[in-house]
C-alpha cells in the first residue's frame, strides 16, 4: 500500500486494472544528494528504466519559463497530485526505477526496495554549483530554500515528513566518491538478489 492517504482510492483503482509486470525501486532523497547517480547506476546494473519525477518538474518549469527552484515554490497542489498519480501508475506496472523525493512514500509497501540517498548540504550545493555552472554560495541559498519549501509544502499536502528516513530499507550515505558509492549499490542489489 502507498503510505499517501490522498493516493489511496487512485491505487485501488490501479490494483484492478494493472498487473506488476516485474520490480520497482525507489530511489529518494534531497537535492543534490546524488538520486540521479543512484537510480543511473541500478538502471545500468538491472536494464530497468528510470521514470525520474524531477524531470517532469523540469520540463514543467521550462514550458513556463522559470527555474526549477522558482516552479517548485509556485506550482499549484495539483501539479504535485497529477506527478504523485503519474509515479503511482508507473511503479505499479514495475519494471521501473522510480527516482522523486516521494517516491518512497507513493509506493510504499509495493517497492521491492525503498533507498533514500543522504549528503551534507555542503557537499549537495557544491555539486550543485558544477552541475548548473553557478556560484557554491548561490547554490547553497537555493538548495537551502527548495529543501525548506518542499518539507513545508509535502507536510502541508499530504501531513508527512519528507526527512523521515524509517520508511526506507536502505540508507546510502553519499559524502564519498563515485567509485565509493557504486560499490555500496552493487552490494545493495546482489544483497537483494538483483545482481549476481
Amino acid at each position: 500500500m502507498t503510505y499517501i492517504d490522498f493516493l489511496k482510492p487512485y491505487e485501488r483503482e490501479l490494483l484492478r486494472a494493472i498487473k506488476k509486470k516485474g520490480p520497482v525501486i525507489t530511489v529518494s532523497g534531497l537535492s543534490g544528494s546524488g538520486k540521479d547517480t543512484v537510480a543511473n547506476i541500478i538502471s545500468e546494473l538491472t536494464s530497468l528504466k528510470i521514470f525520474t519525477g524531477g524531470m517532469v518538474f523540469r520540463e514543467l518549469a521550462k514550458k513556463k519559463g522559470m527555474t526549477i527552484e522558482e516552479f517548485c515554490i509556485k506550482r499549484d497542489k495539483n501539479t504535485d497530485y497529477e506527478l504523485d498519480k503519474l509515479l503511482l501508475k508507473k511503479g505499479l506496472e514495475g519494471n521501473v526505477i522510480l527516482n522523486s523525493r516521494l517516491a518512497g512514500w507513493i509506493m510504499g509497501e509495493h517497492a521491492d526496495i525503498k533507498i533514500f540517498v543522504e549528503c551534507p548540504l555542503e557537499i549537495r550545493a557544491r555539486r550543485i554549483a558544477e552541475r548548473d555552472g553557478v556560484s557554491e554560495e548561490e547554490a547553497r541559498k537555493s538548495v537551502r530554500k527548495r529543501d525548506e519549501a518542499d518539507t513545508q509544502r509535502y507536510k502541508q499536502l499530504y501531513n508527512i515528513d519528507i526527512n523521515k528516513k524509517d520508511i526506507y530499507d536502505v540508507v546510502i550515505d553519499n559524502r564519498d566518491s563515485l567509485i565509493a558509492l557504486r560499490k555500496e549499490v552493487i552490494l545493495l542489489l546482489r544483497e537483494r538478489g538483483f545482481v549476481s
